[in-house]
């Protein structure tokens, strides 16, 4: 009977002892929780753990125990080969003995002489028994420890413990969960297989951690009751609820702030699709590069929750023109067809990705026209130009000088009349009139003198929002109307 990927893992850590741990480069909170867990309670069952990361540990998890096990470059144990030309100098025979405290390797040519020069001194792989890889859908995600060590990762067995629809099942063991939220929550049931005692409030803190961070601090849809009911159960086990808490969700940088206020600058939301989008770069903004988590935060505080949007989209583009993004629905739309880059993470009905080779615009061309495509309606107007920053300094008007001020004040009174009952019949009676105002008749002008003169005494003697007495005016309302009847034009002119 063929074991279980979760027996098979159980088999592989009882027959090895040095064991090496990586997950993905941009490390996050499910990443580093499963990664500083695993490693805890390996070392309790005796074994020998590395972890390794080139990533520098953000700010926001320096509260998680243990950081300082994680290294940059891979220790251990490795061969040191003694390289030779056998064309040029066959070799006969190789051996050794011992010597007081030294060991003499002796090498024999089947004629001639051997000297230094033809001898290459060569380091060889680190000796791991066993890798695992956590939270890394495929090969070209790992940590960029793989590209510097990439024969030890073919020569050692690796387990794959994954949540990621997209994982290509690379390793020699694949625990790959898709309904799971977090590597995290999947290692729960792992750790569970080696038997009792192993949650102490240190691995019951990181386990909570990945959950907490890959759930949105179980405000995304991916949350489950099986998710839940495991972070009780580490609640239990004494986890720093609280403290990751404060940590992941109510600590800002600067930047991350400055950040936030550029993507509100730039939202724009299209009606007929019920997108909400924003998109900058590091660059046009002139900030510091954000971390995915960064990412997280501000899509969380502010474009998951416009009631308005079906869609809620974020693009960011770091100082090495790697894109970042995430985008949410809250249709049943199936959001791997809208983002079709082979690097993404999902999350319910919400998506990340990160990509490299396109430009900020044209991604957000191609994501907006799948959109489109599978609404089945035409490409919406939305202005993707993100080359330029929006915000625009105000050009001001220079103050007036001291002396030129008494004289404004005498030649001008503003009053506002928006609110008053006769600044409206005159908005009813200039719009009944045409832009270019007609040929004035002297004649006529004269007949319309005394009508005109009446009206401007009650605009002289009217104060703005008090209501109009009827005894302030020898015109009845009847009257009024009669003369905006007349097309009777009130102007304001200012003699040179």
């Amino acid at each position: 009977m063929e074991l279980s990927p979760k027996q098979q893992i159980n088999e592989l850590i009882k027959n090895n002892h040095s064991i090496l741990i990586v997950s993905h480069s941009s490390l996050n909170g499910d990443a580093l929780g499963s990664m500083l867990a695993l490693e805890k309670v390996l070392t309790k069952l005796g074994k020998e753990v590395s972890l390794v990361s080139s990533e520098t540990i953000k700010e926001n998890y320096q509260f998680l125990p243990n950081l300082s096990k994680i290294k940059d470059t891979i220790t251990g144990s490795r061969d040191l080969i003694l390289k030779f030309d056998n064309q040029k100098t066959p070799i006969g025979a190789v051996s050794y003995h011992r010597e007081d405290n030294s060991v003499n390797v002796i090498i024999t040519p089947k004629m001639g002489k051997l000297s230094q020069s033809d001898i290459e001194f060569v380091q060889g792989n680190f000796k791991y028994d066993l890798i695992f890889v956590l939270d890394t859908p495929s090969v070209n995600k790992i940590d960029t420890v793989y590209d510097r060590e990439t024969e030890l990762f073919f020569e050692t067995p690796i387990i794959n413990v994954d949540h990621h629809p997209g994982n290509e099942y690379f390793g020699t063991v694949n625990f790959v969960d898709l309904t799971a939220t977090s590597t995290c929550e999947i290692l729960v049931s792992i750790i569970e297989s080696f038997g009792a005692g192993n949650f102490d409030q240190e691995v019951a803190t990181c386990l909570l951690t990945g959950i907490i961070a890959d759930t949105g601090s179980f405000k995304y849809e991916n949350t489950t009751s099986k998710s839940l009911t495991i972070s009780a159960q580490m609640l239990a086990a004494g986890a720093k609820q609280q403290e990751i808490i404060s940590h992941l969700y109510k600590n800002r940088s600067i930047n991350t702030l400055k950040a936030s206020g550029e993507f509100l600058s730039r939202i724009d939301y299209n009606q007929d699709f019920r997108l909400a989008l924003a998109a900058f770069s590091a660059q046009d903004a002139k900030l510091e590069d954000l971390s995915i988590d960064d990412l997280r935060n501000i899509f969380n505080d502010y474009f998951i929750n416009i009631p308005e949007a079906d869609f809620s989209l974020l693009l960011f583009e770091d100082n090495k023109n790697k894109i970042y993004g995430l985008i949410q629905t809250k249709t049943k739309l199936d959001l791997t067809k809208i983002i079709t880059f082979p690097e993404y993470r999902a999350y319910g009905q919400r998506l990340e990705f990160d990509l490299t080779g396109l430009t900020l615009k044209a991604t957000l061309n191609q994501i907006v026209s799948n959109i489109a495509l599978a609404e089945g309606k035409t490409m919406p107007s939305i202005n993707t130009d993100v080359s330029q920053t929006k915000t625009v300094e105000p050009v001001l008007p220079e103050p007036p000088k001291p002396e030129d001020t008494e004289t404004l004040l005498k030649e001008t009174e503003v009053v506002d009349f928006s609110d008053d009952p006769i600044s409206k019949a005159i908005e009813s009676i200039d719009q009944e009139i045409d832009e270019t105002p007609p040929s004035i008749d002297i004649e006529d002008a004269k007949a319309k003198e005394d009508t005109i003169k009446p009206l401007g005494s009650i605009l002289e003697s009217h104060q703005p929002g008090a209501a109009l007495d009827d005894d302030a005016s020898p015109y009845s309302p009847s009257e009024l109307e009669g003369i905006g009847n007349k097309n009777i034009g009130i102007r304001t002119w200012q003699e040179d």
